[in-house]
């Protein structure tokens, strides 16, 4: 059946769509992946918690065993950190209002004991912007352990991100812990302080810096 005023129902069509778009906006919610190791990984951890709306992954890096035979010598990989932070940038696709993180233990034969974590917009050199810094959780709490061999998926936080836009990713790492599972090419720099945790900061002085993700 057709009706005799299309224009008036374009225009509630129209209406409609908008508004529709406009809620799937404010439901837009991402995730960064920093060492997911499969597409099925992402997918199941999508379906987790995600009452709140559609969770889609705006970033993402393949994680990788430290040493093997066919991959090259890890130059600027230390072999292990302890009752240090390391805050890592990512450039992100997609922005949105809320995020959760991704780490990997993927190919770690031992727990990772992370202590603390943050995720901030980020600013020049390894600094963050203050007013959009905000602590990670892990099923409610601010630390976990990480089972060898598994990703963890954070809770989600509230941070509004545009497209395009670089968030900065912080954990603590009390414990002595082997840098097992990493990505090369990381391109953008990552940051490793000295001894202390500095999740809540905005800025802290690095010990020391690499290109290769960590986790």
């Amino acid at each position: 059946m057709r009706l005799n005023r299309p224009f008036f129902t374009d225009k509630i069509s129209s209406a409609l769509s908008a508004a529709a778009e406009r809620k799937r906006r404010r439901r837009q919610t991402i995730l960064i992946c920093a060492a997911v190791a499969a597409g099925s990984a992402i997918a199941g951890f999508s379906a987790q918690g995600a009452e709140s709306g559609a969770w889609i992954t705006t970033w993402a890096a393949t994680p990788a065993p430290r040493w093997s035979d066919d991959l090259p010598a890890p130059f600027g990989v230390p072999e292990v950190l302890e009752n240090q932070t390391v805050r890592q940038v990512a450039r992100i696709s997609v922005g949105g209002n809320s995020v959760r993180v991704v780490l990997s233990n993927a190919f770690g034969d031992k727990p990772l004991t992370i202590g603390a974590g943050s995720v901030a917009i980020a600013g020049k050199d390894g600094e963050v912007d203050q007013a959009t810094l905000k602590p990670m959780t892990w099923g409610g709490k601010s630390s976990v352990v990480v089972p060898p061999g598994a990703p963890i998926l954070s809770d989600p936080v509230a941070l509004s991100a545009e497209a395009l836009s670089e968030i900065s990713v912080s954990i603590f790492l009390p414990r002595k812990t082997a840098l097992s599972s990493v990505h090369w090419d990381g391109v953008q720099t990552a940051y490793i302080s000295g001894q202390g945790n500095f999740t809540n900061e905005a800025a802290f002085k690095a010990d020391s810096t690499l290109k290769s993700r960590l986790f």
